[in-house]
């Protein structure tokens, strides 16, 4: 099968190479990379022009990720598509094993990257932190409005799946992976791979790095709210169209989203009674929600209960290094780097 390997760039200059060679690097026989670069100005369109004859360059005004990539599946030809995002790289054999693991009944093989911090860096750890959810997961995800999906890099998806829900609603979806991962489960099943397959890279311009030099970004998780109410919107959307029906808990009964709807109530409300009892709802809620979590070992059951908690009752000052820890995804410290591995 012909894969395309689509490379999203904007103002990534000092990545774009590395991820662009990567693509090109892959063992598959049979792949086509396709770079389109949305308007950027920090001198990537003059480098992009060293790939001409490599690589299929599309150039276009600024309309962010999901317009980018919907210009790069127009111009493709492959039959299973990946999209990667221009400052994370592809090992050389991704491509290869991800097809080697396609079965005709699914919709994307997905699979996990392991994480370079800010000075290119490995940091022995990986994303998404946990083991990656597979098989059939449209119950699951009807029921918590989550399951556990590799960041865009980390996937492989079927063509005829892809023509059925694009293009990406630019104006709804900033980025793709959460427009991609919630329609999947609609159309078929879901093939995780255990190993990582290439790297992703934290730094400060990327939309999941909240902390960046040891500060929270406040704005950057206000955005992953956003994302999630968006989700939520889509979910509703194709179950309603297929005459099914989401959990009303659905989204924010998930832990995952639950731990940051608590981080926001702490770093943006003012201390109080009222405030405090509903950080104690808060935290039972998401205890609730991990205990009953089929995707947590015991021990990462017990750090999370801990965690709400702690962002619970602890001091703000306290209560923000704790909220710093859960969404640092290249720590220094060893002992942010300890918690991360549990």
């Amino acid at each position: 099968m012909k894969v395309s390997i689509i490379i999203n760039n904007f103002n990534y200059a000092r990545f774009m190479e590395a991820a662009i060679e990567s693509a090109l690097g892959q063992t598959y026989p049979d792949c086509e990379v396709i770079v389109v670069d949305d308007g950027s100005t920090d001198g990537s369109r003059e480098l992009l022009r060293r790939f001409e004859g490599r690589a299929i360059l599309l150039f276009q005004k600024n309309g962010g990720q999901s317009s980018a990539l919907n210009a790069g599946f127009r111009a493709s030809q492959g039959e299973l598509i990946a999209f990667l995002d221009s400052d994370d790289e592809l090992f050389p054999s991704a491509i290869e094993t991800a097809v080697k693991a396609w079965q005709t009944i699914v919709v994307k093989v997905q699979f996990p990257l392991e994480v370079l911090d800010r000075n290119n860096r490995r940091t022995g750890l990986r994303m998404p932190r946990g083991p990656l959810s597979a098989g059939s997961l449209l119950k699951q995800l009807l029921e918590t409005g989550r399951y556990i999906a590799a960041p865009t890099s980390g996937n492989l998806f079927s063509r005829e799946f892809l023509d059925k829900i694009f293009p990406i609603p630019p104006d709804e979806f900033e980025t793709a992976d959460s427009y991609l991962n919630t329609c999947a489960p609609f159309y078929g099943g879901i093939v995780a791979l255990s190993q990582p397959l290439g790297f992703y890279r934290v730094h400060g311009k990327s939309l999941s790095t909240v902390v960046h030099g040891g500060s929270i970004h406040l704005s950057q998780m206000q955005k992953l709210m956003r994302h999630a109410l968006a989700e939520k919107a889509l979910l509703q959307k194709l179950a309603h169209d297929r005459g099914l029906s989401v959990s009303k808990r659905a989204i924010f009964s998930h832990w995952m989203h639950l731990k940051l709807k608590m981080s926001l109530d702490r770093l943006t409300h003012p201390p109080g009674v009222n405030r405090f009892n509903a950080l104690i709802r808060s935290a039972c809620g998401m205890a609730v929600s991990v205990v009953k979590s089929h995707e947590l070992t015991l021990l990462r059951k017990t750090q999370h209960v801990v965690w709400a908690f702690a962002v619970a009752i602890l001091p703000s000052g306290q209560a923000a290094k704790f909220i710093g820890y859960a969404f640092d995804h290249a720590p220094n410290s060893r002992f942010s780097k300890l918690l991360r591995r549990m």
